[in-house]
């Protein structure tokens, strides 16, 4: 499927990009389809990378990134999804892993979800407990991953260590990768909403638990079923709940 291009010019900022992805999120799910939900994570993670592409023409990284495969200290804080992004990641890791790969991420997904479910960011992080896709320090959906992942870097791989193991030290990043990343995210969760389905911010792990159990997860969430209740980040949610409030 031809990817679907974002009504959106350079210059332009998150503000720009939510808008866009809003709108291009809604105009794909207008398809009622599970084809259309798979489309619409698909395109999600590749328009992160596409942007952060164009972005980097207009604001050059400043020095070179640390990250590389292998460095994994990000990855064990709690991640938001929307729905069409955990599904995604669903279907990829159901076509790419034989069944005793798929069988063993499925049992670590759901054992680090009883570990952590429901837990804030800041408890997450002091757990350091790892991404159940990580295996020696590699994610095993990194093609799909989702685009909070995508907008997690980082010049200093040692402030990260740090950061990993308790220290309260800043951790130099390029800013405009995370902000598209999160306006990525927030744009799939405004279309989603914009077609009457649900597109509050859901917990990685739970959420990746109900797509890989749950082999009719795409089809239900696309009829309107509430089948990612329990992964809901309640304090995701009550923030967003808060801002709209004017509080």
């Amino acid at each position: 499927m031809a990817r679907r291009r974002l009504p959106i010019a350079s210059p332009f900022g998150p503000t720009d990009v939510v808008r866009a992805v809003s709108e291009a999120t809604a105009e794909i799910l207008a398809g009622a389809s599970v084809a259309a939900t798979r489309d619409a994570g698909e395109s999600a993670v590749a328009w992160v990378d596409e942007l952060c592409a164009a972005i980097q023409q207009r604001i050059p990284v400043p020095r070179p990134h640390a990250c590389a495969s292998g460095c994994a200290f990000c990855c064990h804080l709690k991640v938001l999804v929307t729905a069409p992004e955990v599904l995604g990641l669903a279907a990829h890791l159901r076509a790419t892993l034989a069944k005793e790969a798929l069988d063993a991420v499925r049992a670590r997904v759901k054992a680090v979800d009883a570990r952590t479910h429901g837990l804030s960011m800041d408890a997450r992080a002091g757990l350091r407990q790892p991404c159940p896709l990580l295996e020696d320090g590699r994610c095993v959906g990194y093609e799909a991953r989702p685009a909070s992942c995508r907008g997690a870097n980082s010049f200093d791989a040692a402030a990260c260590e740090a950061g990993f193991s308790g220290q309260d030290v800043p951790v130099p990043l390029y800013k405009p990768q995370q902000q598209i990343a999160e306006a990525v995210r927030v744009g799939v969760s405004n279309g989603a909403m914009m077609c009457g389905l649900d597109g509050r911010p859901l917990e990685l792990v739970a959420a990746l638990r109900v797509a890989l159990e749950n082999a009719g997860a795409a089809d239900a969430w696309t009829r309107g079923r509430p089948v990612f209740e329990r992964a809901l980040d309640a304090e995701a949610d009550a923030m967003i709940r808060a801002m709209l409030a004017g509080g």
